[in-house]
């Protein structure tokens, strides 16, 4: 039985790279990488200002990988860093206006990405996959 799935760790690393590069291709336009486009999502969807910290754990990052990141985006205009109310070592991150507006058109752009993929597969076979998928990560000891 496991001889049957040995395949499957390469098959998905494949996946991930090719996913990445389409990605990255389709963003291109904006000058951005999956380094700098992804942070600039987690932060458009975050119901309220992450911490530097809160950014690298959800991206499974170190946070001096973040902090560079970091740096990038806020000298590019789009994060500003700031103090946390309660604990001045804390470092919130807000999105600026021009932030906003970049990871508003990322997100469109990326969009068409998963048009193409997605309106292509069943929605049965993705809900599966998905399911395996974050099956997979819980027993990995990475709960979603």
């Amino acid at each position: 039985m496991i001889q049957e799935y040995e395949a499957f760790g390469s098959l998905l690393g494949q996946v991930s790279r090719v996913w990445r590069k389409a990605m990255n291709e389709s963003l291109s336009e904006f000058g951005l990488t999956e380094g700098t486009w992804r942070p600039l999502i987690y932060l458009f969807r975050a119901t309220e200002p992450l911490s530097q910290n809160d950014l690298a754990e959800l991206m499974g990052l170190d946070r001096s990988s973040v902090v560079r990141l970091l740096d990038v985006l806020q000298k590019a205009g789009y994060v500003t860093r700031q103090e946390d109310a309660q604990d001045r070592r804390i470092k919130r991150l807000q999105l600026t206006s021009a932030g906003t507006e970049v990871a508003l058109q990322v997100k469109q752009a990326s969009q068409h990405v998963l048009q193409q993929v997605f309106d292509a597969i069943p929605d049965d076979l993705l809900s599966s996959t998905q399911s395996g998928l974050q099956q997979i990560l819980q027993l990995l000891g990475q709960p979603r």
